[in-house]
């Protein structure tokens, strides 16, 4: 979508000299933090969340919104946040627009419904009505809205091939296993795109243990490594399959990953298995399948794990197969819509039939699901409304004035304003004890960044060590801008193996290695 808008000004707010003053201070460390100068740059990289947090009642988010103004947003994979950040989103787009900015948003499978949220974002930044009624079925598709001309929506010829992905679904997590050894003896490189880590951690063992998988063919990808583990495996996983990989580097490797593979990296698979998933996901994730030339290969075909076939399923049909994963795509109708279209067309056909694949699940007529999962479709409804209403309550209503009345919550530390309303984290630091000192796992620039990770809150609770070490945490707390709930675990320096936490706390079995990232497991 290209956005170009008529300017729009926002009232002013006076501080007293007091908060001025104190303000000095902190503005410094705001600009001096790394995370937080690309919205103030010529030209700036940075996450959704940064973008999102200039629309939320926290310190500085007028810097963030002034640092946007003369520029060209550009939001790739719109299609990948949840109705909470769909709803700040559209509300960054409409102050923005109305400071008389621009912005493309991109994305691939993007359903009609959301387009049109977004497209009305515009128009509410410009202060006027339209009318949309889409006419263009086209795929791929530009969307074009600015004040003089109004909506257009004009079919782009696509320059890449016509592909064709056959789908093949296994209903027995056996078959899964035999497929990748099979492919392994072949020289053949797969992936698994899993759900879960749980998930990803848990088929790891069993191809190591169970089926003798030697760990050298594996490559197990997630999003609980200390980030610098995470950049290694990612730039091997780019080196291995990626678009000048080299035959006999990638022949009989395995990748087990999560979803950090399915978007954004240019990898190339020979085979892939995918747990069943929203449909975006799967034509995401087919996109890495034999997706450049690397000379005579097999059919390109995607296996999709799925529960079992069935005219009338139970309300836990999604959930039998995969208890850890219905947590986290929690519309099953969704899902069976997902599995009745693939199944019905047999194939992804790429670029024709995807806006075909993305309406029948979430347009306005979609294929019928069951009954019953009517109640489940109700309450993740419930949930996305209850989502949007949260961001309306969260998010600065500027239309009444660049002034505290604009927001409902009071202005606050960024750490207490969340962009995401997924389980809330907290940041894990690997670290040594040496020396009276706690030290990061990494050295280099930014090495504690480089030693942390993200995990679910409460998922460790506090750590509590003997007394030099928790002492020489609370004094490298006081040195550095940690948080209170930050967790820090103790390697062994000495470790022999690639394991290099490891302890009991409490009922938790915790370990960290750079091969499997970081597990924390019940006794």
């Amino acid at each position: 979508f290209l956005m170009n808008s008529a300017s729009d000004t926002l009232a002013g707010y006076d501080e007293t000299s007091a908060e001025a003053n104190a303000g000095k201070f902190y503005c410094t460390n705001w600009l001096a933090d790394s995370t937080k100068k690309s919205l103030l740059a010529d030209i700036g990289i940075g996450t959704i969340d940064q973008l999102l947090l200039s629309i939320l009642p926290v310190r500085y988010q007028d810097l963030r919104l002034y640092g946007m103004k003369i520029m060209v947003l550009v939001v790739d994979e719109v299609h990948a946040y949840d109705p909470y950040m769909n709803k700040l989103l559209c509300a960054v787009l409409k102050a923005h627009i109305a400071a008389g900015g621009s912005a493309v948003l991109l994305s691939a499978t993007i359903p009609q419904v959301l387009k049109r949220k977004l497209v009305d974002s515009y128009y509410e930044g410009l202060g006027e009505d339209y009318w949309y009624d889409q006419k263009v079925d086209n795929f791929p598709l530009l969307t074009k809205a600015d004040k003089d001309n109004g909506l257009q929506e004009i079919p782009v010829k696509s320059f890449q091939k016509k592909r064709h992905v056959t789908i093949e679904f296994l209903y027995e997590e056996e078959r899964i296993y035999k497929k990748i050894t099979n492919s392994i003896k072949e020289n053949i490189c797969i992936s698994w795109i899993r759900n879960t880590v749980y998930d990803v951690l848990e088929a790891y063992e069993k191809l190591t243990c169970e089926y003798g998988v030697s760990e050298e063919n594996i490559i197990v990808f997630h999003s609980r490594f200390a980030y610098a583990d995470r950049s290694r495996i990612e730039e091997k996983v780019i080196r291995l399959f990626g678009k000048n990989s080299k035959q006999n580097e990638r022949a009989g490797k395995v990748v087990i990953a999560t979803q950090v593979i399915e978007q954004s990296l240019d990898l190339d698979f020979d085979v892939m298995v995918s747990d069943l998933a929203p449909v975006e996901l799967i034509i995401q994730r087919a996109g890495r399948l034999q997706r450049h030339d690397h000379g005579d290969r097999c059919k390109p075909v995607m296996y999709i794990y799925s529960p079992p076939e069935t005219d009338n399923p139970e309300a836990e049909w999604y959930q039998n197969v995969f208890p850890k994963a219905s947590g986290v795509y929690r519309n099953t109708a969704i899902l069976w819509r997902t599995k009745e279209i693939l199944k019905k067309e047999e194939a992804i056909v790429l670029p024709q039939k995807a806006r075909l694949l993305i309406e029948s699940v979430y347009g306005d007529d979609p294929i019928q699901s069951p009954e019953c999962f009517s109640e489940n479709e109700i309450d993740a409804l419930g949930e996305t409304m209850a989502k949007e209403d949260t961001a309306d309550f969260s998010k600065l209503s500027l239309e009444n004035g660049y002034c505290r009345e604009s927001a409902i919550n009071e202005w606050d530390e960024e750490e207490k304003i969340t962009t995401r309303l997924s389980d809330e984290q907290c940041t894990v630091y690997i670290c040594f004890f040496d020396a009276e000192r706690i030290k990061p796992l990494y050295v280099g620039e930014f090495p504690w960044e480089m030693s942390s990770l993200k995990i679910r809150k409460g998922k460790i609770k506090k750590m509590n060590y003997q007394g030099e070490i928790n002492k020489a945490i609370e004094q490298k707390k006081a040195e550095r801008n940690f948080r209170q709930d930050d967790i820090f675990l103790i390697a062994d320096r000495n470790s022999n193996s690639n394991e290099i936490v490891k302890m009991e706390f409490e009922n938790l079995y915790i370990s960290y290695s750079n091969i499997k990232g970081l597990q924390v497991e019940k006794k």
